[in-house]
């Protein structure tokens, strides 16, 4: 099953997130927004929190350092980020829960 996402004229949307729980088969759900115009995808920490993924296992990914560090929209970088891998995640209807 497809879904359809429609873009604004600004180049981005707001979709439905759902992520597992670490640890757990519960998934929840979040807003997200997906920007054509970035070239990564960001979760907040406190997010990562709620879902059970702590402080060492937010550590256990690549440190983004140097050039590689994130930026705000004003181009200027930011400290302290982790390049981390969700292991699961689904982009927009349920599909597969009931």
């Amino acid at each position: 099953m497809l879904n359809e996402i429609k873009f604004t004229e600004l180049g981005f949307a707001i979709v439905s997130l759902y992520v597992r729980q670490k640890g757990t088969p519960t998934m929840l759900s979040e807003s997200f927004k997906v920007d054509t115009g970035a070239n990564c995808t960001t979760i907040n920490k406190d997010w990562l929190l709620e879902l059970g993924y702590d402080e060492n296992w937010i550590k256990t990914g690549k440190r983004l350092e140097g050039n590689a560090r994130l930026t705000v929209a004003s181009g200027l970088p930011l400290d302290d980020c982790y390049e981390v891998i969700l292991p699961e995640i689904h982009i927009g209807g349920r599909v597969g829960y009931n």
